[in-house]
């Protein structure tokens, strides 16, 4: 089972996963971040964390959210995650940065802000 709690923070959102992000979770995550509004101008960060694992489906629903909301967005992952790179090749869009501190992620929504 997986599970979203969000934290509203000045200029940004944070999703926080916990829980396995797999081929049977992928798409019920993916639909229910996808349903959390956010405020015009606010970034989205997608804390994993928490995750006990991540399947590339996962990875493919984090891109799939990110383009949803038509914006950047931030996900944090422990450091050396083997699933960073990724990431990185399978979102062509090149929208999703992956830091593996909350207090980057932060740092980073500062300076996507227009």
């Amino acid at each position: 089972m997986v599970r979203i709690s969000r934290t509203d923070l000045s200029g940004g959102v944070v999703l926080t996963t916990t829980g396995a992000l797999d081929a049977a979770t992928a798409a019920a995550w993916q639909f229910s971040a996808a349903q959390h509004d956010l405020p015009p101008g606010h970034a989205l960060v997608l804390d994993l964390r928490e995750t006990d694992f991540i399947a590339i489906a996962g990875v493919r629903a984090v891109v799939a959210v990110a383009d949803h909301h038509d914006r950047e967005t931030v996900v944090v992952l422990a450091a050396g995650h083997h699933l960073r790179d990724w990431i990185g090749l399978l979102d062509p869009r090149q929208r999703v940065r992956v830091v593996d501190r909350l207090g980057h992620a932060l740092v980073l929504f500062r300076q996507l802000q227009p």
